[in-house]
């Protein structure tokens, strides 16, 4: 959907890092910081734009993830105004390895 990100690399990157736990006390904190601060923007981009269509990768291995699985629904469910600007779409399909919703409240 639009963002004011051309790419979501932080991520990848900071999950990764989490996950493998080759971080300790502050670097930690701050990696999780960086997880909530994507999620958020995330997050505000959808409500914001309202985008008609959204894609979702779902593909269980993904490229940049180091081949380690990633739920994107779970990691955006994380942030609770989620669910309310989720409720507008409803999955129309999958192409390639991507779930399609589309908008279905008003403009």
């Amino acid at each position: 959907w639009e963002s004011r990100y051309p790419a979501h690399w932080l991520v990848p990157g900071a999950h990764i890092r989490l996950q493998r736990g080759d971080c300790a006390g502050q670097v930690c904190r701050e990696l999780a910081e960086v997880l909530d601060r994507a999620r958020g923007n995330m997050v505000d981009d959808l409500i914001a734009y309202r985008p008609e269509r959204v894609f979702i990768d779902e593909n269980r291995r993904k490229l940049f993830f180091g081949g380690e699985p990633f739920d994107y629904l779970a990691f955006l469910r994380q942030d609770a105004r989620f669910a309310a600007a989720w409720s507008c779409y409803a999955r129309i399909g999958s192409r390639r390895g991507y779930g399609v919703w589309a908008r279905t409240c008003g403009a």
